[in-house]
């Protein structure tokens, strides 16, 4: 075993941006993990609530966490800076972090345990979550056990529940669409190694302004479904154009299936539904899924003008 595997680096990315009520909270839930070979790397997206103020007063007292654009804030949004993040600084691993939650002690020690530290693959590891509200009550748990058919429609794993390898972090290329945790978590099913963790290792805080809480997927009204899946194709066609050369064939033909739907005719979509059999956490939503794809109901007309235009992205 190498000396990584024994002891291997771990960078913690959090991208604030008027986070200033709970950002504390988290940082110490870093501080005092179990695990301690870290360096937190913290990017500021322009607060104006004295989240600033805090991360200079934090890094100045810790010397584990690190300012990265300290003296040169720019909005840059969540995505982008989740990808200088990591890429600032070399690490064996690398976590996402939002700015208002709270980890559980043994976290980092815990992802650690589950990886493969001999693979030569891009890895992902993730877990579940507990969904809480502003003081902590408890709303839900949440295990988003999820495979590729499930995936590539609707992202089930959320960028503060993953763990990444340095291979996964250095064939990462940055598109300015969409969001930097469905885009990490396709690419390492489609190339790589997913290992999914069946226990909670975050307090994850709901907040109706919150800078990480997305508003697609939640219920399935028929326009927020098909915005849901112009992402979903978008995604997945971006994913092909810069990763087809490391996928096999079966993540290759899959891939290329699905971003054909809404070029298909009636009796090919239905085909190719049936063969990659897509599907939702609910039997309910998995049939909604396929009858609204199938039958391309209420499909806005200009669902494939983003794939038309990808090379703009």
């Amino acid at each position: 075993m190498n000396e990584h595997a024994l002891n291997p680096k771990v960078n913690i990315c959090i991208a604030t941006y008027n986070g200033a009520k709970y950002l504390i909270e988290q940082l110490d839930s870093i501080k005092y993990q179990t695990y301690q070979n870290w360096e937190c790397l913290i990017r500021d997206d322009g607060s104006t609530d004295g989240t600033i103020d805090l991360i200079k007063d934090y890094c100045e007292k810790n010397s584990k966490f690190e300012f990265i654009n300290c003296g040169q804030i720019e909005n840059l949004g969540s995505h982008r800076s989740f990808f200088e993040l990591v890429k600032y600084k070399k690490a064996d691993y690398y976590f996402f972090c939002d700015q208002d939650d709270i980890w559980k002690k043994n976290k980092i020690e815990l992802f650690l345990s589950k990886t493969n530290f001999e693979t030569e693959k891009p890895e992902l590891v993730y877990s579940g979550w507990t969904t809480v509200d502003e003081n902590l009550n408890l709303l839900k748990e949440v295990f988003p056990k999820t495979t590729i058919n499930e995936q590539i429609s609707f992202n089930q794993i959320n960028g503060m529940s993953m763990m990444l390898n340095d291979k996964l972090v250095k064939i990462w290329n940055y598109r300015k669409w969409g969001a930097h945790d469905s885009f990490v978590a396709l690419i390492a099913y489609t190339i790589g190694n997913v290992i999914y963790i069946p226990k909670s290792t975050i307090l994850w805080r709901r907040l109706s302004s919150s800078e990480s809480i997305s508003n697609y997927g939640r219920g399935f009204g028929i326009e927020t479904f098909w915005k849901m899946m112009e992402m979903s194709f978008v995604r997945s066609q971006l994913v092909l154009d810069d990763y087809e050369k490391y996928m096999d064939k079966y993540h290759k033909g899959f891939l290329k299936s699905f971003v054909s739907i809404p070029k298909m005719n009636f009796f090919n979509r239905l085909k190719t539904l049936m063969e990659l059999k897509l599907r939702r956490k609910s039997l309910i939503e998995t049939i909604a899924l396929n009858f609204l794809l199938l039958f391309k109901y209420k499909m806005p007309k200009n669902i494939l003008q983003e794939l038309l235009n990808k090379e703009k992205i």
